[in-house]
């Protein structure tokens, strides 16, 4: 069960849930949050790659790898299409958020 979707900026590295690149420390980035029967659990994706999981549920987060979709080539140029700004307060178009 998800408990949070937040666009955040990095402390620390991680890597991208989806693409499986690295997120540097400072990127914005979109924190999932919540609990299963493992417990909590809290995975990181860039903005760009996170609107692939529309219309997901459960057995497709179970079953996919990190590193198993890419990472759209130019991030600024998808993120303009979708209506999110890299540096704007647009909300993103997935969740309905604003970047702060």
């Amino acid at each position: 069960m998800t408990i949070s979707d937040d666009i955040v900026k990095t402390r620390k590295r991680h890597g991208c849930r989806l693409c499986g690149g690295r997120i540097e420390i400072g990127e914005r980035v979109v924190r999932r949050s919540g609990f299963d029967s493992d417990g909590p659990w809290t995975i990181h994706m860039h903005l760009e790659c996170e609107p692939l999981t529309k219309g997901w549920d459960s057995m497709d987060w179970e079953t996919i790898s990190p590193g198993e979709f890419k990472r759209p080539q130019n991030a600024e140029a998808h993120c303009e299409r979708t209506g999110w700004g890299m540096s704007g307060n647009k909300p993103h178009p997935m969740m309905g958020i604003s970047p702060n």
